[in-house]
């Protein structure tokens, strides 16, 4: 077997020749549908790749999406072995084969993948050397359960693990860099998994690594400036003795605040563990680029469960060219409300940046470790994602293999139990140009980063949280501590927006939950901006939110009268944004319904109005701002004879069996089966 540091002695430039773009991926003149699927290529029989590369084509995929084991291919440190004539593992050999059946590669070398490999696919010499884990509290390796055994945590701030990483990637994109596209099929590489973070995600669990800790300090004296600025926020600094100043600051190791001003202290902790992420990804992909991976695009995932680890869309953003979500779980109410949440903010977030509204793990199937999915589950999750803003998407997985039921695809090549409806719907899509339709979002729910620290610090599951059964919100699962404020700073303000956001589903407004970081991108073309104020909120988001309502946005904000600031202090709402703005001091129903109905009419919001109420639908539309597809979701236990309102007579056709219907004086008829998505397309005259 040849060890391999590099394939050919050029590397040539192709910035120009792939490009990412709202439609999908541009290559040369032509733009492709980023529709993925998975290929763990060393998990199947050499014999029985291009059967399984051929099948992946027959039901619609043009990109291939491949996970590298690192622990598979290093021979020693800084060494790899990417190519042999017989074996498995022979990444290039693979690769050309993908390049000969005219598909195109997404490759995902880590470094770590889940996958459900041991270590995550890191070497052992990597799990095993206590200059790369993580550590707790207590200075102790973070171990994670995990197939096929236990296994500690790499930390992202030592400086030992980026080292090993930057020269693993380094050398991988060197030794590659001949198969980029034109030459070869790579067009993309998606960065590590994201399933660290999913991994005791706690604020208390990780991580204190001395290296950690270093950029912790050095993170607050970016922040701070001044040891005095950081006195006056924190009111006392133990360890910040006149000889040490930053560097004898220490992060809380467990949730202790009774003060507002004790809050500050554990809401910096949260923020410096984001900006640590996105620091690690920006070496991660600096390593690429410069061993020869200059022309080729970047992108990130976000874990399933985000909101409670430390991974942002923001963080990420500024270290690759694309972001995408993890698309998954069962045909339920619940589910359905997550997928809203989380593609309508992935639409927005997408339409700003002009880039595809990308799902980088859409699930096929389930593993050991995880719940049993059918395939009800799998089209409700994919056809829901589709229809609340997703435009590409990897199928995760596509063909068989180690640790994972329910592959549309054998290991063999053989096609099994829902191939022919992952055939249909790509080709239905592709005959829409579904990803040149886009699904107009007028009302945005702000969340302000603070918010969303608040629940992570606020934690009352802490560790617990990966597997709790007790819900999402901080409502289910955040302590109740009001901090002498009179309300609860952290149950409040989800509460709020939550009432919002079942007002509005009620009367089939479309709207969006966006993150406060992501302003203002995230408020362009928003006609009604809702923001929770019960807990502290940055200088930069009041500034984004008041250019939004000073440029013609309505501005809703509540439930507290007065707006915090970032610590804590009371100011004006008036004064903040204007007397323009509206403010409610109510959480309750009735009051966010009236506010909703109140903008309908003034603002004259689209409304798709549906019964029964376990039906939801939402419309794409063209340039010419035609409705071409509707989704209508029944999320309900029974099957329902819906009606929903489109305003648009016009004749539709089921995307999946070709049935037809016809929508009369603006109102849509359709039978849906429980717990079940149809996609209707509009048929010409």
């Amino acid at each position: 077997m040849m060890l391999h540091r590099r394939l050919c002695s050029v590397t040539v430039s192709r910035a120009a020749s792939v490009q990412i773009q709202r439609g999908g991926i541009g290559l040369g003149d032509e733009t492709h549908a980023l529709h993925a699927a998975c290929v763990h290529y060393f998990d199947l029989e050499r014999g029985d790749w291009r059967a399984c590369l051929e099948r992946v084509r027959a039901i619609g995929f043009r990109f291939v999406d491949i996970p590298i084991p690192w622990r598979h291919h290093e021979r020693r440190a800084g060494e790899l072995a990417l190519s042999s004539e017989r074996g498995k593992h022979d990444l290039v050999g693979f690769l050309k084969l993908v390049h000969e059946l005219g598909l195109f590669a997404v490759l995902r070398p880590g470094p770590t993948l889940n996958a459900e490999l041991t270590g995550y696919g890191l070497p052992d010499r990597i799990v095993w050397d206590r200059a790369c884990q993580a550590r707790s509290h207590r200075d102790n390796p973070v171990m994670v359960p995990g197939l096929v055994r236990m296994f500690p945590l790499p930390s992202y701030g030592s400086d030992a693990f980026r080292d090993e990483v930057r020269q693993y990637l380094g050398a991988l994109a060197e030794a590659l860099s001949s198969l980029l596209y034109p030459q070869g099929p790579i067009v993309m590489v998606q960065l590590d998994h994201g399933a660290l973070m999913t991994q005791r995600c706690g604020p208390y669990e990780q991580d204190y690594h001395p290296d950690s800790i270093r950029r912790y300090r050095a993170h607050l004296r970016q922040q701070y400036g001044r040891i005095e600025a950081l006195s006056e926020a924190y009111g006392t600094l133990e360890g910040a003795d006149e000889g040490h100043r930053f560097t004898g600051i220490e992060p809380p190791r467990r949730f202790d605040a009774r003060t507002p001003e004790d809050l500050l202290r554990h809401l910096d902790w949260v923020g410096f563990q984001e900006a640590l992420v996105g620091d690690a990804y920006r070496a991660f992909s600096g390593a690429l680029r410069d061993g020869g991976f200059e022309g080729c695009l970047l992108s990130a995932q976000l874990p399933a469960g985000a909101d409670r680890t430390a991974v942002t869309a923001a963080a990420l953003g500024g270290a690759v060219d694309l972001v995408g979500v993890t698309v998954g779980g069962a045909a339920s109410e619940s589910n359905r409300v997550n997928l809203a949440r989380l593609c309508g903010g992935l639409a927005v977030r997408s339409m700003s940046g002009d880039i595809p509204p990308y799902a980088a793990e859409m699930a096929s199937g389930f593993t050991p470790l995880s719940s049993p999915r059918d395939g009800q589950d799998t089209m409700f999750s994919a056809m829901t994602a589709l229809a609340y803003g997703v435009r590409g998407f990897n199928l995760h997985m596509a063909v068989e293999r180690n640790r994972f039921i329910g592959a549309p695809i054998g290991a063999h090549g053989d096609l099994e139990a829902g191939a022919d409806t992952w055939k249909k719907l790509n080709a239905a899509l592709d005959r829409v140009k579904f990803r040149t339709l886009r699904r107009e979002l007028p009302v945005r729910i702000v969340m302000p980063a603070m918010a969303r620290r608040l629940m992570r610090v606020m934690d009352a599951l802490g560790s617990a949280a990966p597997v709790s059964p007790f819900g999402q919100g901080a409502r289910a699962r955040c302590l109740e501590n009001d901090f002498g404020l009179g309300h609860r700073v952290a149950i409040d303000a989800d509460t709020f927006a939550l009432s919002f956001e079942q007002a509005l589903d009620a009367r089939g407004v479309p709207y969006a939950r966006v993150a406060g970081e992501e302003c203002p991108q995230a408020l362009d073309a928003a006609a009604w901006i809702i923001c929770p104020t019960a807990g502290p909120m940055g200088k930069e988001v009041r500034q984004q939110l008041s250019e939004a309502h000073e440029a013609g946005a309505r501005l809703t904000l509540g439930p507290i009268p007065n707006i915090l600031d970032e610590r804590f202090r009371s100011l004006a709402a008036g004064k903040v944004f204007g007397p323009r703005a509206e403010s409610l001091d109510k959480i309750d129903p009735a009051s966010a319904d009236a506010a909703v109905a109140r903008a309908i009419e003034q603002l004259e919001l689209p409304s798709y109005a549906c019964d029964p109420d376990t039906v939801h639908a939402t419309v794409h539309i063209d340039e010419a701002n035609e409705i071409q597809v509707v989704f209508v979701i029944n999320s309900g236990p029974s099957d329902v004879a819906a009606r929903t309102t489109i305003g648009v007579d016009a004749q539709w056709e089921d995307a999946m069996d070709q049935s037809t219907t016809r929508s009369e004086e603006g109102v849509l008829e359709a039978h849906l089966r429980a717990r079940s998505v149809r996609m209707l397309i509009r048929r010409e005259a």
